[in-house]
C-alpha cells in the first residue's frame, strides 16, 4: 500500500506526494525563542535559539543562531526558521514558541504584511515537513522553552553560532 503526504507551496496549494514502503516520518517537539537586545535601537543585537527533541526524548539538538540587528519579531520568525532548517530529513513536527504573532500568523489568523522576507524564509523551512503551531506562556517554567529563551539571549549577547546534539543512551 502507497502512503500519501501532503504538502502546503508558498502559493498554498497542497502537494501531494506519494512513497512507496515509507518509514513514517521522525517525530520531533521544537521550542524556538527569539531575542533583541536594545530592540527597535540601531545597536540592536536579536538571536534566535532552538531546542530540537526526538519524541522518544533520546536525541536532543541545541541550536543558537546571532541574527545581526533585528527587531524581536523578526528574531522570532527567524527562531522557527533556523530549528526547521536545521532538520535533515522531513518529519512531522510539534513547534512550540512564546510568540503569538509568530503562531497566530502561521495558523492563518494574521496576514504576513509586514517582515515578508522573514516569513517567506519560515515559509520554505515549513515546506517538506507536517507541522502543528503551537503557543506556549515564556517564561513559564518549561525547561525547553526556558533553554531555548537563553540559547536566544547568549546568541544575541555573545554574537554565538552553535549546534550541540546530545543522544540519551539506553541503560
Amino acid at each position: 500500500m502507497t502512503a500519501e503526504r501532503q504538502y502546503l507551496t508558498p502559493e498554498k496549494s497542497v502537494v501531494h506526494v506519494a512513497a512507496a514502503n515509507e518509514k513514517p516520518p521522525l517525530k520531533v517537539v521544537i521550542y524556538a525563542d527569539g531575542s533583541c537586545l536594545k530592540n527597535g535601537s540601531d545597536q540592536a543585537q536579536a538571536g534566535a535559539g532552538a531546542v530540537l527533541v526526538s519524541q522518544d526524548k533520546k536525541r536532543i539538538k541545541l541550536k543558537a543562531a546571532f541574527l545581526g540587528a533585528l527587531t524581536n519579531q523578526k528574531a522570532e520568525i527567524l527562531a522557527c526558521a533556523v530549528a526547521l532548517e536545521s532538520l535533515t530529513m522531513p518529519c512531522c513536527v510539534q513547534i512550540f514558541s512564546d510568540s503569538k504573532y509568530v503562531v497566530e500568523t502561521m495558523l492563518g489568523k494574521n496576514r504576513m504584511k509586514t517582515n515578508r522576507e522573514f516569513w517567506e524564509r519560515l515559509v520554505r523551512a515549513c515546506l517538506t515537513h507536517e507541522i502543528e503551531w503551537n503557543w506556549i506562556r515564556g517564561h513559564a517554567g518549561n525547561p525547553y522553552q526556558e533553554t531555548a529563551d537563553r540559547l536566544s539571549r547568549a546568541a544575541a549577547f555573545e554574537k554565538l553560532e552553535t549546534v550541540i546534539s546530545a543522544v540519551r543512551r539506553a541503560g
